[in-house]
């Protein structure tokens, strides 16, 4: 059964506590002005509206750094295993190139993204080209 609708002020009280330093969903649920909610009431609200740390939402989180140079090794047309090459590399740890087109997509300007994935066909070409003066210089 649905409990009441939640009010303005009570989403208000959430948004502003919830995942503060010593406020947890019991402390919350005796504080928080109207009706009674039970905690998974609470939790699963507040988890509605994204209120959850980082940290806690299961994801991993990078630092803004590795983000920019995502955009940056976009813009220069590196292949998506070029870039997670790049940022093990540079950074110390690894992401997969799926997670490099996932991200991307996700995060950086629609624009941008869509102009890399134009280009593909042209990353595709140089790879080729590439290997095969490898392949012949030997």
């Amino acid at each position: 059964m649905k409990g009441p609708i939640w009010t303005r002020e009570e989403l208000d009280f959430l948004a502003a506590h919830y995942g503060q330093p010593g406020w947890d969903s019991k402390r919350i649920q005796v504080e928080k002005p109207g009706p009674h909610r039970s905690l998974r009431a609470i939790t699963s609200k507040a988890g509605y509206l994204r209120l959850a740390k980082k940290e806690n939402t299961g994801r991993w989180v990078y630092p803004a750094y590795v983000y920019d140079d995502l955009y940056d090794l976009a813009i220069m047309d590196y292949s998506s295993q070029e870039i997670a090459a790049h940022i093990k590399a540079q950074h110390g740890f690894g992401v997969s190139p799926t997670w490099v087109v996932r991200t991307m997509r996700k995060r950086l300007p629609t624009g941008v993204y869509h102009a890399w994935a134009k280009r593909a066909n042209e990353r595709r070409s140089r790879s080729a080209v590439k290997a095969w003066r490898g392949r012949n210089a030997a």
